[in-house]
């Protein structure tokens, strides 16, 4: 009995599904004379070339707006690619963007016909087309493509080409044809050093020239490749001139100045030919300045306008254009130049010196040494000393010498701005192996800060009291029989 209840139930089941599909199917008769729909996606796809052309052969495209003015030209370069005209002063044009028009322009298809021969191009929006494009091919291959209206699916634009018939065509072709002259101009005006690998900029050596200039707070850094003559037997690679003058410290100038001024990157263009109105309301009456060189000859000089968070309006020099920027940071103008300066006075090695003279408020004192070399290969040498003709430790002997060369820069000073005392509180000299000697003098600022001269010339360095304080503690260390500490 269950068995022919299911059988039953199946053809039941089967009977329902071939009703349900009669009603489904068209009716043959039915009338299917149906008006062209603006909207794209109700017409039959049928995917057209509207040009098929070589892409070597374009001789030219023209792309003209609505009011019929000519927003610009492409046009052979004579080297086997493609420029657009006309040009704007200053500026270099992306390469790839003028031969993707080109491509575009070789190879126009659409994505559907839309109408055949309709009476009515209004609801197009062929009536008044928002662009005409003229592309020609050899000498006489010529193309006229009008642009409309969007279509309802906003990914195409209602297009004609002369036979009748509106298509639609995909928005990004479209893009790519009626770009206008600035579309194609590059931000690059100057390299590139974000590593995408370490997100980080990486310069590598290669910056020669940082300047920052910021009228409304009178500062102003300028640190540049240092000359051979100036970095010695250092290996200091950069010189500051602003705001004072000095060897400094790779590793700061690279974190602290060089990869802030290299972040700076331009992003849009916002005002052609700006008004003196328009350069006053974006803040360029007193705008921050950056300069920037690199080894390859490059260069550029930013003017830094009204600035949100890490986005500001800037220009760059031989442009009149204002242009949009991001990360620009306020960071570049107040960078501390003692963070960026070579700190050390007295730079000999402990191998090349004889002999250093101490003389400090409390006494005086004579460090004699000599330097063993190593008998083995990646060994270090053997550093022999005495104080007043006392035989230290090798340990002690270094660590002593190793004040000597902890004595660095604290901050600058004016020098016109202060009267020094007749006499230095602390003087150390140091005498090389081949006789040469090397003076540091200390004269007193104030209680917490002494003025350096080296070999009788004012540096324009402070020195802090601590590691003054520290030397004169070394002595007492070693009268007492005991160990030096490193100095910090």
């Amino acid at each position: 009995m269950k068995k022919k209840l299911i059988i039953a139930a199946i053809v039941i089941a089967l009977l329902a599904g071939i009703t349900a599909l009669v009603f489904l199917l068209p009716d043959s008769e039915a009338n299917t004379d149906v008006s062209a729909s603006p909207d794209a996606s109700t017409a039959p796809v049928q995917t057209k070339y509207l040009i098929n052309e070589k892409f070597s052969d374009l001789s030219y495209i023209r792309v003209y707006d609505a009011d019929g003015t000519l927003i610009n030209t492409v046009l052979p370069d004579g080297n086997g690619d493609y420029t657009v005209e006309p040009k704007r002063e200053g500026w270099n044009y992306d390469p790839d963007a003028v031969r993707a028009s080109a491509i575009n322009a070789a190879t126009l298809s659409s994505l559907s016909t839309v109408a055949e021969n309709p009476d009515d191009l209004s609801q197009y929006g062929l009536d008044a087309p928002v662009w005409r494009i003229e592309v020609r091919f050899g000498e006489d291959r010529d193309y006229t493509l009008k642009v409309g209206s969007p279509t309802a699916l906003n990914n195409s634009y209602y297009c004609s080409v002369g036979d009748g018939n509106v298509y639609a065509v995909g928005a990004y072709s479209i893009s790519q044809l009626t770009r206008r002259e600035m579309d194609y101009r590059t931000y690059e005006f100057f390299p590139d050093y974000f590593d995408t690998d370490q997100m980080t900029y990486e310069t590598n050596g290669e910056i020669t020239y940082v300047r920052a200039v910021d009228p409304a707070t009178d500062y102003e850094m300028l640190v540049r490749a240092a000359t051979e003559e100036e970095r010695g037997e250092l290996s200091s690679g950069f010189f500051m001139e602003e705001p004072f003058e000095g060897l400094c410290t790779d590793d700061a100038v690279e974190n602290k100045l060089i990869n802030v001024a290299v972040a700076i990157t331009v992003n849009g263009i916002f005002i052609d030919d700006p008004t003196d109105e328009q350069l006053s309301e974006y803040g360029f009456d007193a705008p921050r300045e950056v300069w920037l060189k690199n080894t390859g000859g490059d260069e550029v000089h930013y003017y830094i306008g009204k600035t949100v968070g890490s986005n500001a309006y800037v220009m760059v020099e031989g442009l009149d254009t204002i242009l949009t920027a991001e990360n620009v940071s306020d960071a570049l103008f107040s960078v501390n130049y003692v963070d960026l300066l070579f700190k050390l006075l007295v730079t000999e090695n402990v191998r090349d010196v004889a002999k250093v003279e101490f003389f400090t408020p409390e006494g005086e004192h004579t460090l004699e040494l000599s330097y063993e070399e190593p008998t083995e290969e990646n060994k270090t040498g053997t550093v022999s000393g005495s104080v007043d003709g006392k035989a230290i430790s090798s340990q002690n002997a270094s660590r002593l010498f190793a004040h000597v060369i902890a004595v660095q820069v604290y901050e600058a000073y004016d020098p016109d701005e202060v009267t020094l005392p007749a006499r230095p509180a602390y003087r150390f000299i140091v005498t090389k192996t081949d006789g040469e000697t090397v003076t540091l003098e200390l004269y007193e600022l104030n209680s917490r800060r002494y003025a350096a001269f080296l070999d009788g010339e004012e540096t324009g360095f402070a020195v802090h009291r601590d590691v003054l304080t520290k030397i004169s503690e070394a002595f007492t260390i070693l009268d007492e029989g005991g160990e030096l500490p490193r100095p910090n």
